[in-house]
């Protein structure tokens, strides 16, 4: 079973590299019944569970918040929650989720100011850590929920149609 998702998470690197988000879509999603498992078999070739890192979901994670995958990401925090030792790994999918929420918030804000500058919308959102917004903006714009232009020290912001 842990064979299967370290496969998941090849593909999930591969088709990064590549940008083909829906094929990383399709083998996070599959990736959700094998945590417990992998967690199983990890505890009993090495004594313990002590993986701090996922390139499926790190990698996954990010391509999901960027295209709107909110309940997929619910669902993933959900299944993490449930297995003690991916406590960290929840905490990584709920900040996705987090991410997500605030990319919609954004596209919302674009919607409604075609043109808007991505300083007019860090004053419209209000984070405590600014440069959050410009993280999640770029990958908005790098998977095609906006349009993002060079206008001096900043962008201008624009729906994708």
């Amino acid at each position: 079973m842990s064979d299967k998702y370290y496969k998941l998470h090849t593909i999930i690197e591969e088709n990064y590299k590549l940008e083909k988000f829906h094929k990383i879509i399709k083998a996070l999603e599959e990736t959700i019944p094998l945590y417990k498992e992998l967690v199983e078999s990890e505890k009993r070739e090495f004594g313990d569970f002590s993986t701090n890192y996922s390139v499926a979901l790190e990698k996954g994670g990010l391509i999901a918040f960027a295209i709107g995958e909110i309940d997929l990401l619910k669902k993933i925090e959900s299944e993490l929650r449930s297995i003690p030792e991916t406590q960290n790994w929840a905490d990584r999918a709920k900040e996705f989720i987090e991410n997500c929420e605030i990319g919609n918030q954004i596209i919302n804000v674009v919607s409604e100011n075609p043109g808007i500058s991505q300083l007019e919308i860090k004053q419209k959102i209000e984070l405590k850590d600014q440069s959050e917004i410009s993280f999640i903006i770029y990958w908005l714009a790098k998977v095609n929920r906006l349009t993002r232009n060079k206008y001096g020290r900043s962008y201008k912001l624009y729906p994708k149609e």
